[in-house]
């Protein structure tokens, strides 16, 4: 079973707080979707290609708008720092199908992008340099791709924000 539009990542709560949301450029040609990563390049925020989420700066919460030039049009996007919980459907390495177990209460992983074009909690590739940790449960164990809340143990890399 694979991950679908209905999989897309959530921005759930801060720990403490409310969620932050930034205005960010975009750049040229952005199609991404509500729920989708985001990552900088000049300044500009782009849809996140990248297999795992080192070089993510947010989630969007506006789709992108395709216009022509860099830093033309705005969106709104949460930033990934410490602090934001992020709901996710897990999978296997490979984007296989994973059954949550309560092993993975607080294991860590990856946020990969299946074929689908949909981001989900990778709980099954090395954990040696994760970037998220799983820090609650959503669905019952025993769910194939449970969703599951998860938090970032990296920080950003890239400022976007104005």
């Amino acid at each position: 079973m694979a991950l679908t539009k209905g999989d897309r990542l959530r921005v759930k709560m801060m720990y403490s707080g409310s969620i932050p949301m930034l205005k960010m450029y975009e750049a040229s040609g952005e199609t991404f979707m509500a729920g989708d990563l985001l990552t900088a390049a000049s300044g500009a925020a782009s849809l996140a290609t990248t297999s795992n989420a080192v070089d993510v700066v947010g989630i969007a919460i506006s789709s992108g708008q395709n216009h022509a030039s860099d830093n033309v049009a705005t969106g709104q996007m949460v930033p990934l720092v410490r602090g934001v919980l992020i709901e996710g459907s897990i999978t296997g390495a490979s984007h296989a199908t994973l059954t949550l177990q309560s092993t993975h209460m607080y294991h860590g992983g990856f946020l990969k992008r299946a074929t689908s074009g949909v981001w989900g909690i990778d709980l099954g590739s090395s954990t040696s340099s994760a970037t998220i940790r799983v820090v609650g449960f959503k669905d019952a164990t025993g769910t194939q791709h449970g969703r599951v809340f998860v938090a970032p143990t990296t920080l950003l890399r890239h400022a976007i924000w104005q």
